[in-house]
């Protein structure tokens, strides 16, 4: 199994313009992200007809006006890159779940056949989506006190990762850096949260256990990497097969994103 160091300082592309992507390599994997996903025009009907009937009626069932347009932010962004790197239009994306619910691409069919994944997440004013020819997860978190912060601990994490947190200088960090490496394993392996997070230790430099695969999948070996993202105040880490190159990270405000969806 694969070992793991200190966070990864992804590079970024330039941000003077937005372009959705159409060439991605095949052992590259490039991570967009957008701020500010609370904003007012994201439930303007204008931008609610960009999205299919079903996606519209996921948003209104949520409860929150944050949390739907978190929910919708996230939606537009993902439509958006998967029609770009698909060469279609967004329309023409199909989505088929998991065994646990982790959401794929049925259609079209040529990106189905070359093998292209995506995988998303969101937290707070955050949305980002991963995407490449392998299988991914993506976790992101605000970080933010917790209550019981202690019990928290011993019911989730490991005794090498509590502490870990323990003896780090911002043992707060330290938290949701392990948390979301938990979050990225289990989302690449298609498992989610229905693990249990105990079980599954994934401290910078240990060795990730060997969980079983979903049956039709095949053994991989995996990398995880801490993000270290240009934002204050969040956590994030990536998993992949091994070895996973340094991730191109694409960032985007969230009227960059209304301006730049088809």
């Amino acid at each position: 199994m694969t070992r793991e160091g200190s966070p990864v300082h992804a590079s970024s592309v330039p941000e003077d313009r937005v372009e959705w992507p159409r060439e991605l390599s095949p052992r590259g994997v490039d991570v967009w992200y957008c701020t500010g996903s609370h904003h007012p025009a994201l439930e303007e009907s204008s931008v609610l007809n960009r999205l299919t009937v079903e996606q519209r009626s996921q948003a209104d069932r949520l409860a929150g006006t944050k949390n739907r347009r978190s929910f919708l932010a996230a939606r537009l962004l993902l439509q958006g890159v998967l029609a770009g790197y698909c060469e279609c239009e967004p329309s023409s994306l199909e989505y088929s779940t998991g065994a646990f619910g982790k959401p794929f691409l049925s259609s079209p069919c040529p990106a189905v056949t070359a093998g292209l994944q995506f995988n998303l997440s969101r937290s707070a004013e955050v949305v980002a989506v991963a995407v490449g020819y392998m299988p991914l997860g993506l976790d992101i978190e605000k970080q933010r006190p917790l209550t019981r912060e202690r019990a928290f601990l011993a019911r989730q994490f490991s005794p090498a990762e509590q502490e870990y947190v323990r003896c780090s200088p911002d043992p707060q960090s330290s938290l949701f850096e392990i948390w979301c490496r938990k979050e990225a394993y289990l989302k690449a392996l298609g498992l989610g949260i229905f693990h249990p997070l105990k079980k599954c230790p994934v401290a910078p430099g240990c060795t990730l256990p060997g969980l079983e695969p979903l049956i039709g999948q095949p053994r991989l070996d995996w990398d995880i990497r801490s993000l270290a993202l240009p934002l204050p105040d969040y956590a994030a880490a990536l998993c992949s097969p091994a070895p996973v190159p340094s991730p191109r990270v694409i960032p985007l405000t969230c009227a960059e994103l209304l301006e730049a969806t088809p």
